[in-house]
């Protein structure tokens, strides 16, 4: 885009998009306004020729409020040579009608010349599109061809209207109002892109009144000034003038900073508040003077230069402008990064803003701009440039806080910001740590870990150049599993604990083996409670040892890792049809209450077991009183296992279910109180022995109750299963 301050023209144009000009030599019109004329450019919109002879009469009138501009602009102080002409641009056919086509045509033709300013004083109810057959711009509308000579740098002057309404308030519905202003009601009321509100609208000003013209319309928001005029159109053309000497004057001036040097500038008129938006009427005096230089200068300096908080104090100084007491400051950004809000001054446009606090809303790259304008008329300008770093200010944690259970991870992330709250461009290296009672911890990428029982709180810091940002974790017990269960194996063999003070140590009778299945493979079973229904109580507890609190110990067998356990006590009786209640009490915190079925245990089953193995040949004795000696018929024999290598079997008593009582007693002699003998075979040390009866009937599928005594004095009782043996089975 080429802005005005790029522009290379000699003569500043504007231009005078309307009916044409007054073409004949005797008219005072064209006595008073031909010097102004720059017909080497001049446009016929409508048939593309140069001919711009007004066949409206609208034009004439609005020359001559432009000339009358222009001319009490150039009579200010330092702006009598500015190079200023008027551009004519006819938009009517030959009837003197306007032309939707040749309107947006011409507009863009003024702006492709490099016109400064461009006029438009027609009356427009709604955003016209120009004619897709037309080959110049088809299917433009009005709006865009004002964007577009907005893009090329020039300023738009637009008429309010002679309706005596307000723009931009909901009184005309939608109507078609014919009004002077392409803007009859705001802008996206009608459709128009909001973004076009950077023109300038004018409503006329009557000098002898000190107020609007009567039939001028007006409104705070969208209409911008009032300037002296019979009517808006040529209030507009009169505001053409005075724009076009500020941008010969100043050909620094970007379209923008000429609207705004017309709106600063406006001379108060308490009629005027509240009807349009500066409240006065345009001054040519104010705006020219202290545009021009008088060889005086400026200088500024921002402090700091580089900013990493969020404002800079930046100052002027200048020197030959006239007495310094009169000097005002204008500041303004002329760059800064795409996208950004622009600064704010706390100060500006006074004697007080020669130190201002510029406030940034972004980092990036800034250019200042402040004009020192002084009471002798001059004025100078300096610029100031300043970096804003991005400067780490906060840290966010995600998540803020997390709920999770004890033998869980989950991951937290760090992000930190700058002093705008926007994300640093590279982002710092975060040191993660954690406190608290839960007793997690945390990954130096952010992955907290839960302990593996437990519950509790823990807090998780996040840091990074000096700043830290914290994150919340509830740690709650894991939840039991929920397929862990429990079996009684009854008595298999196994004497690993006792009862009683002893319980801890093996006490040579059978435990009661109770499997728990389902057990998590990552957590360990942390402690057991046993109780019986009827009495008893056992307890695993391998961190306080046994009898934690007066129950009898139990002892827990499981490989690493495995899924099942076998958990031994020793019964207090006969454990027959009891059942158990069994509480587990795992790592992760969590306990689950088992129950087993009916428990069948014998009170003191040794782990000596006894098995029938028939009839096997075998006689060593009989039945009566000759019992202690053979008699021709083959024994029963019963195996003995499991006996301890350091016992000796005093005696045994054998006592067969429905009847028959056998006995060995090899102190006391055969019948020690009326059974039959009974034979013992072994060895010293050995830890079986073949025990042999004789049967005194058909023994099939009977079951024998099987007492040995030790010399040591302890006895057990084991029994067989069922017997097979005939009675009077023949050694033959």
């Amino acid at each position: 885009m080429q802005g005005l301050e790029e522009r290379s023209l000699l003569t500043t144009l504007i231009a005078l998009v309307d009916t044409g000009i007054d073409l004949t030599p005797s008219d005072t019109s064209y006595v008073n306004d031909s010097p102004y004329y720059d017909l080497a450019d001049a446009y016929n919109a409508y048939d593309g020729s140069t001919n711009v002879g007004d066949n409206n009469g609208h034009g004439t009138a609005l020359t001559d409020a432009t000339v009358a501009g222009i001319k009490a602009a150039t009579s200010q102080a330092g702006a009598a040579g500015a190079s200023v002409k008027i551009l004519p641009i006819r938009d009517t056919n030959s009837s003197g009608q306007l032309d939707i086509n040749s309107i947006i045509n011409g507009i863009c033709y003024a702006a492709d010349k490099g016109a400064a300013v461009i006029n438009l004083s027609f009356a427009a109810a709604n955003d016209f599109v120009a004619s897709s057959q037309d080959t110049l711009h088809p299917n433009m509308s009005l709006s865009q061809a004002i964007r577009y000579a907005q893009t090329k740098g020039s300023v738009v002057v637009v008429a309010a209207g002679n309706n005596g309404n307000v723009i931009g308030g909901h009184q005309y519905g939608n109507q078609d109002i014919d009004i002077e202003s392409p803007f009859p009601v705001e802008p996206a009321a009608m459709g128009y892109d909001a973004g076009l509100v950077n023109e300038i609208v004018t409503a006329s000003f009557n000098t002898t009144t000190d107020a609007l013209q009567t039939d001028s319309n007006y409104g705070p928001v969208h209409v911008s000034v009032a300037t002296p005029g019979s009517e808006t159109s040529f209030a507009a053309g009169y505001l053409s003038g005075v724009a076009g000497v500020i941008a010969a004057v100043r050909p620094d001036f970007t379209y923008s900073q000429i609207i705004n040097r017309l709106d600063s500038t406006v001379q108060p008129v308490a009629a005027l508040q509240g009807l349009v938006a500066t409240g006065g009427v345009v001054s040519p005096a104010n705006a020219i003077n202290g545009l021009v230089s008088s060889g005086g200068s400026a200088s500024g300096t921002a402090s700091p230069s580089t900013v990493t908080g969020t404002t800079t104090v930046l100052s002027a100084q200048a020197a030959g402008l006239g007495s310094g007491a009169s000097y005002t400051y204008q500041w303004q950004t002329t760059s800064e990064p795409a996208g950004a809000a622009s600064p704010t001054f706390s100060a500006n446009g006074s004697a007080a803003a020669a130190t201002t606090t510029a406030t940034f809303f972004d980092a990036g790259q800034y250019t200042f701009t402040v004009t020192v304008s002084g009471g002798t008329g001059g004025s100078a300008t300096a610029t100031v440039s300043t970096t804003v770093v991005q400067t780490l200010s906060s840290i966010s944690v995600v998540p803020g806080s997390a709920s999770l259970v004890a033998g869980s991870t989950t991951n937290f992330t760090a992000s930190a910001a700058d002093q705008f709250n926007n994300a640093l461009g590279t982002q710092p290296a975060f040191t993660w740590s954690v406190t608290g009672s839960a007793g997690g911890t945390i990954s130096p990428n952010g992955v907290y870990a839960a302990p593996a029982a437990g519950s509790g709180t823990d807090t998780v810091t996040a840091s990074a150049g000096g700043i830290s940002k914290t994150a919340n974790v509830t740690v709650a017990p894991a939840p039991p599993p929920a397929n862990l269960g429990v079996q009684a194996l009854g008595q298999d063999g196994v004497d690993l604990v006792g009862n009683g003070l002893n319980s801890a140590q093996p006490d040579g009778y059978q435990d009661i083996d109770l499997l728990l299945t389902g057990i998590p493979a990552t957590q360990t079973i942390s402690y057991v409670d046993v109780f019986g229904y009827g009495g008893g109580e056992w307890q695993y507890n391998p961190q306080n040892g046994p009898h934690p609190h007066g129950s009898d110990a139990a002892a827990l067998v499981r490989m690493p890792g495995a899924s099942s356990a076998h958990l031994y006590v020793s019964p207090y009786m006969n454990e027959t049809g009891r059942s158990y209640e069994v509480v587990v009490y795992l790592s992760g915190g969590s306990h689950t209450e088992l129950y087993t079925g009916p428990v069948y245990a014998n009170h003191q089953l040794p782990k000596l077991s006894v098995q029938s193995l028939g009839q096997d040949g075998v006689d060593l004795v009989g039945s009566g009183l000759n019992s202690a000696h053979p008699d021709g018929y083959q024994d029963i024999d019963l195996l003995l296992t499991g006996i301890p290598s350091a016992q000796t079997i005093s005696y045994v008593d054998v006592f067969g279910y429905g009847g028959g009582e056998w006995q060995y007693n090899p102190q006391n002699g055969p019948h020690p109180h009326g059974s039959d003998a009974a034979a013992l075979v072994t060895t010293s040390g050995a830890t079986t022995a073949h025990l042999y009866v004789q049967p005194y009937q058909d023994e099939a599928g009977r079951s024998y109750e099987v007492l040995v005594y030790y010399a040591s004095g302890a006895s057990f009782e084991v029994y067989t299963g069922p017997v097979f043996g005939k009675a009077k089975l023949s050694v033959s």
